[in-house]
């Protein structure tokens, strides 16, 4: 006979087994209903839907907008002034600038706002008149990508009653959701939330330039500028510190593969040509400055323009100096020594990033021309001689000598004439002479301020035309 407390142990252990095949089975079970489910279900299973693209907007080119006009209330005269360049339609991206420039939160059409803004300043008036109040409103275009997003700088001068108030907004517009891009829309939620803590509750200005966002932000009375690159060669998830919408829109990934291709790259043509330091005139003069004229050229009276080719670097030198078009051996070295003296130029840009352009520059090569009085030495001579006076009874007959110099302007000074001469006939002689309007003399083809010399006999027999 067996003990109860060992029949205990057997009963518990026979439930055991029997709760055991249990489990057993309703696992089994549930495995076959999965296996069941994934033979009837296999596109929910196994298919993925792929990612829509992002789609372009279509939306018109960038036009100005400008407008220039006098406006006159209670006899305060007021000069308006619109000098915008933007992408139509954009309704987020005008609804913005109305509020911006002219505080309209009614209008969402910009020219319909500045209609609205000008008629607080009075009516119209067609002749000009010296302005008491004066606004002026730009809108400059950048980077963009047409029907994906533009870069525009917003800017506004307002001067009224002596006081002048100027502001300004940087702003990416994104078009294929038609609204102005903030930090958020931008940047990673780390990365957002690190640059929100850094600006406070300072307006955020955005731009693309180049291969960098550039960030810029009024903190303590003064602007604060910080650029992020679009991306790091050094790192491989750097371009994750973007949203992904971001990196789509400005399809970053062209944008890196375009600047590293364009690194040896010669552009004919880019957004932002290169520039001789202080533009044309300075160019100009510079190449006359230092240009020599062969003196074998000049011994033949050979002159011409050389047209010349070169390249401007990134870092703004010149190199590949080359011949387009020859005149003459002589001229066509000379030409190609001075250019390739030029001090460094500020290099050309494209997507905001300096790159290698190729420039054409003629060189011109002009024989030396004196100033010139219009009609000559002959029309001079009787100019200055009519309506000279000079006492009566007094008979006259000498050479004087006019010494002056001839402005690039054409106009006369430091006037000098011979002190043999009659000092009342030589003042009259001056004053005339002030008044003329010369044709300039010449340097390689340039206008250049020049001595000249004029002789002239003077006679006089017994006039009595003096007078005081």
């Amino acid at each position: 006979m067996v003990p109860p407390f060992f029949e205990i142990i057997e009963k518990m252990k026979i439930s055991l087994n029997k709760l055991f095949r249990f489990e057993v089975a309703c696992f089994m079970s549930l495995q076959m209903l999965i296996t069941v489910l994934c033979c009837c279900l296999p596109t929910v299973m196994v298919i993925a839907q792929p990612a829509v693209p992002l789609q372009p907007v279509d939306i018109g080119s960038i036009k100005p907008i400008r407008l220039e006009t006098v406006l006159v209330k209670d006899k305060k005269v007021s000069l308006m002034g619109l000098d915008l360049n933007i992408a139509s339609p954009s309704p987020a991206l005008e609804k913005f600038c109305c509020k911006f420039f002219f505080r309209d939160t009614i209008n969402t059409n910009i020219t319909k706002a500045a209609e609205a803004f000008a008629a607080t300043l009075g009516e119209p008036v067609t002749n000009k008149r010296n302005a008491d109040a004066v606004y002026t409103y730009t809108m400059k275009a950048g980077m963009n990508r047409p029907g994906y997003y533009y870069c525009y700088q917003l800017k506004y001068i307002k001067e009224d009653d002596g006081k002048r108030r100027t502001n300004e907004r940087n702003v990416i517009y994104d078009a294929t959701n038609d609204r102005i891009l903030q930090i958020e829309d931008v940047f990673s939620a780390k990365k957002a939330k690190e640059i929100r803590e850094m600006v406070g509750k300072a307006f955020v200005h955005l731009t693309l330039s180049g291969n960098s966002i550039k960030i810029k932000y009024k903190k303590d009375g003064s602007y604060t500028l910080n650029k992020i690159r679009l991306w790091n060669d050094e790192a491989k998830d750097d371009t994750l510190q973007f949203t992904s919408h971001f990196r789509e829109l400005i399809d970053l990934a062209s944008i890196k593969t375009a600047s590293k291709s364009s690194t040896d790259r010669v552009f004919n043509v880019v957004e932002q040509m290169p520039e001789f330091p202080g533009g044309q005139k300075a160019l100009l003069k510079w190449l006359s400055d230092y240009t020599k004229y062969p003196a074998i050229a000049e011994e033949n009276g050979i002159q011409g323009s050389v047209v010349c080719t070169f390249v401007v670097e990134p870092d703004g030198s010149i190199t590949d100096v080359q011949v387009a078009r020859s005149v003459d051996p002589s001229l066509d070295k000379e030409a190609v020594r001075v250019l390739k003296k030029m001090p460094k130029w500020d290099p050309g840009k494209q997507n905001g990033g300096a790159v290698r352009v190729k420039y054409t520059l003629p060189v011109t090569f002009r024989l030396n021309s004196q100033p010139e009085y219009p009609g000559g030495e002959k029309a001079l001579n009787e100019y200055l001689m009519e309506g000279l006076r000079v006492p009566s009874g007094v008979s006259i007959k000498e050479k004087i000598i006019l010494e002056f110099f001839v402005e690039t302007d054409g106009s006369i000074s430091d006037i000098k004439a011979n002190k043999s001469a009659d000092q009342r006939i030589t003042e009259q002689l001056k004053r005339k002479l002030k008044r003329t309007k010369w044709k300039p003399g010449k340097r390689n083809g340039i206008p250049v301020g020049m001595s000249y010399k004029f002789v002239m006999n003077v006679t006089f027999i017994d006039d009595s035309n003096w007078g005081e």
